[in-house]
């Protein structure tokens, strides 16, 4: 019983167990400057985009509660948008836009390879990064924008992360023994 008891407050120890008013306020202000400022810099661009057409999708751990404490708290929010892939065959440009549309010096904008990141500093340490994977809604198709801003590899690939959430959500809802072992891991 003492075993159970130790992997019981470990789990308390190194759970969050909810999003913290610091980091909902940081998802918030960037899902706002995405909104405000993506469809007119990809207008800038011949590119159509209204502020409606943006779909935030939580992703990741936060998604599934299984976020654990670090140094550095990393937080996963998708960027779906209705987007002609043929049209538009470069994702690093549509990722360029992305990062454009919230670079302030609040934070510090990155192009990764599977994503654009907001990393957030404190005393000159990074405390939160917010992942935003991007996404283009193509007619029945889902792409995810591959490929670092000046990497000769980049693609648009196939994607289906609302399937994901559902098919990871309902593997892990209700099962509070996957979720504490995941956290272990």
């Amino acid at each position: 019983m003492k075993l159970k008891k130790e992997f019981a407050d470990f789990y308390k120890e190194i759970r969050i167990d909810r999003e913290q008013d610091s980091l909902i306020e940081k998802r918030e202000n960037v899902e706002k400057d995405i909104k405000d400022n993506l469809p007119d810099i990809m207008g800038e661009h011949d590119i159509d985009l209204n502020k409606s057409d943006i779909r935030m999708i939580d992703q990741g751990s936060y998604k599934y509660s299984t976020t654990i404490k670090g140094d550095v708290v990393d937080r996963d929010v998708a960027v779906m948008i209705p987007l002609s892939v043929s049209d538009n065959p470069d994702p690093r440009k549509i990722k360029g836009y992305l990062k454009d549309s919230i670079d302030r010096p609040a934070r510090t904008v990155s192009i990764k390879e599977p994503c654009v990141r907001a990393s957030y500093l404190e005393n000159g340490e990074e405390w939160l990064h917010i992942d935003l994977p991007l996404y283009a809604s193509d007619g029945d198709s889902v792409y995810l924008a591959r490929g670092k801003a000046t990497s000769e590899n980049y693609a648009w690939e196939e994607a289906d992360p609302d399937g994901l959430n559902e098919d990871l959500c309902g593997k892990i809802n209700g099962n509070d023994q996957l979720r504490r072992i995941i956290c272990f891991i």
